[in-house]
C-alpha cells in the first residue's frame, strides 16, 4: 500500500503542475490583452476590457501562487506510513453500511479524485469537516463524520 501512496502523491504533484502550466498560459493570454498597440485604450469600452483583463490576470496569478504553495507543502510530506490519521495519511474508512471510502489527507489540495487499484481516492484537507473528527485516530477506532447526507459513524480500517 505504501507504493500506492507514493503513486498517489506523484499523481497529485502532476495534476498541480499541469494546473499551474495551464493557469500561466491563461494569465499570459490575459496579460497580453491589457495593452492595445502599447497605447492607452481609445475609448471607455476598450478601457473596461483592458481593466477586466488585468483583474483576470491578477486573479490567475494568485491562484498560481496558491497552487505553488500547495506543491511546496507536498514536498514537505514524507511518503512514510502513518500510524494515526494526520497530514499525509492515506486512510480507508468503513461506514455503518459497510461502504469503504479512501481519503488522502493533504494540505493545500482538496477535492481531487484519483483512481487507484484499491478504489477511488479523495484528496481532502486536514481542515475538511469529514477529516477533523478523524485526526489522531488509529486503526480500529471510530468517529462520527459529517457527510452531505448527514452525520455518519465510520471506523478507521487502515492507515498508510
Amino acid at each position: 500500500m505504501s507504493s500506492v501512496k507514493a503513486a498517489l502523491l506523484q499523481a497529485v504533484r502532476t495534476r498541480l503542475e499541469r494546473q499551474i502550466a495551464e493557469l500561466r498560459s491563461s494569465r499570459d493570454d490575459a496579460t497580453s490583452g491589457t495593452r492595445i498597440d502599447q497605447d492607452r485604450p481609445a475609448n471607455r469600452g476598450e478601457r473596461a476590457a483592458v481593466s477586466s483583463q488585468g483583474y483576470l490576470a491578477h486573479g490567475l496569478g494568485r491562484r498560481i501562487q496558491s497552487l505553488q504553495e500547495a506543491l511546496e507543502l507536498l514536498d514537505r510530506i514524507p511518503p512514510d506510513p502513518r500510524d494515526r490519521v494526520t497530514v499525509g495519511a492515506l486512510v480507508t474508512l468503513l461506514d455503518a453500511r459497510d461502504e469503504a471510502q479512501i481519503l488522502l489527507v493533504l494540505p493545500g489540495v482538496a477535492g481531487l479524485r484519483l483512481p487507484s487499484d484499491e478504489g477511488e481516492v479523495i484528496v481532502v484537507s486536514p481542515n475538511a469537516p469529514v477529516v477533523r473528527p478523524l485526526l489522531g485516530l488509529t486503526q480500529g477506532e471510530g468517529a462520527t463524520v459529517t457527510r452531505p447526507e448527514g452525520p455518519v459513524e465510520v471506523e478507521v480500517l487502515q492507515i498508510v
